[in-house]
């Protein structure tokens, strides 16, 4: 039997009677009606956490920002030139989706730097790491 997704409208077979009532292609599809759904109860969870651990978020942000001053520099420089518009947000030069500023030299500061979605920015940082 052919079944629709409700959530992208592909089809899908399915082969046994108990596949019959699910009404998704896959976990990721029913997953964001299920998020949808639940926004409430999820930002409640959200919430709860953020408070449970906001002091050990704030110590290691600190901690961290000791430990790179030149990177924390620079990060607040960018995200400023950002907020003032000196910088335009652009998107990830490898695959076009929302991007992050990624600084391949510290040293200078916002004039070089790429744009890059979270997957690429994190292999870019792997990449760099390998070498």
């Amino acid at each position: 039997m052919i079944v629709t997704c409700l959530t992208c409208g592909v089809e899908v077979i399915k082969k046994s009677k108990a596949n019959l009532t699910q009404k998704y292609c896959s976990r990721n599809c029913y997953l964001v009606v299920w998020r949808q759904e639940n926004r409430e109860k999820l930002k409640g969870y959200s919430n709860d956490y953020l408070h449970a651990h906001q002091q050990s978020h704030t110590e290691s942000n600190k901690s961290w920002r000791q430990r790179n001053p030149r990177k924390a520099t620079v990060q607040t420089l960018t995200a400023r030139a950002i907020k003032n518009g000196k910088i335009t947000r652009q998107s990830c030069e490898k695959c076009g989706a929302l991007a992050h500023a990624h600084h391949p030299d510290y040293s200078k500061h916002y004039s070089f730097i790429k744009w890059l979605c979270p997957i690429h920015h994190k292999q870019e940082h792997m990449e760099l790491n390998h070498v």
